[in-house]
């Protein structure tokens, strides 16, 4: 009864100041005030339908032993919520140990989630990889071929010669996968973020001269 009276007393202040500024010896009565609070609890038999929890019979000498290890602190390192309806002070502490698993299975999964959003959105915003030029070089390739064709059908080109076109693009097509495995199977090393276009036009496109054959900006850009 002294216990939750001061913890009643405590109330006023808590309210204004907040946790903070009381002592450690305040502190302490707030939290196992409020362990003894939960304690008080306890599932009936009668109400077994309507919660879902087996009642509890606590015989006199169990239910002193717990409230007596409660004011010593034997509880201090236990959650709150192990209090709450439950039977004698060794259900606490089973209790606590299944809130606690719990809690170390949650955080656990939450970073495995996050390691596993870190590695996707490494993967997703790294442009320099030698994979991921040559990729976008063969889409901007067919783009460019098509626009072409389409071109050639606007200026009334022969059909012949589209027709030829056509015949190169669908032969290009047919050997792609091949190229792109071969091409990236040939690739060992990784552009780092730091070179600049020339460097890395030198360094995999080592046929061109790199003093001559210079592209316009904007195809610089898209590279």
């Amino acid at each position: 009864q002294k216990l939750l009276q001061n913890y009643k007393d405590l109330q006023d202040i808590i309210a204004i100041l907040g946790m903070d500024d009381l002592s450690y010896e305040d502190k302490m009565t707030v939290f196992r005030a409020r362990k003894v609070q939960k304690f008080l609890s306890q599932p009936f038999s009668v109400a077994e339908v309507f919660t879902g929890m087996e009642g509890r019979f606590v015989s006199l000498e169990d239910n002193l032993d717990g409230f007596e290890r409660i004011l010593a602190g034997k509880g201090d390192d236990l959650p709150e919520n192990a209090f709450y309806m439950v039977g004698g002070f060794a259900e606490v502490e089973s209790k606590a140990k299944s809130i606690l698993q719990q809690l170390r299975a949650r955080e656990e999964k939450q970073e495995d989630k996050k390691e596993d959003k870190d590695e996707k959105v490494e993967v997703e915003v790294d442009p320099t990889s030698p994979e991921v030029y040559l990729d976008r070089l063969v889409e901007t390739t067919e783009t460019s071929i098509n626009e072409i064709l389409a071109l050639m059908r606007k200026k009334g080109s022969s059909q012949k010669k589209i027709d030829h076109s056509e015949g190169v693009l669908a032969e290009w097509k047919k050997n792609l996968d091949q190229f792109v495995k071969e091409e990236k199977a040939e690739i060992d090393s990784t552009i780092s973020s730091e070179d600049t276009y020339k460097e890395i036009r030198r360094r995999y496109v080592k046929t061109i001269d790199p003093t001559q054959h210079e592209c316009s900006q904007e195809t610089k850009d898209r590279a």
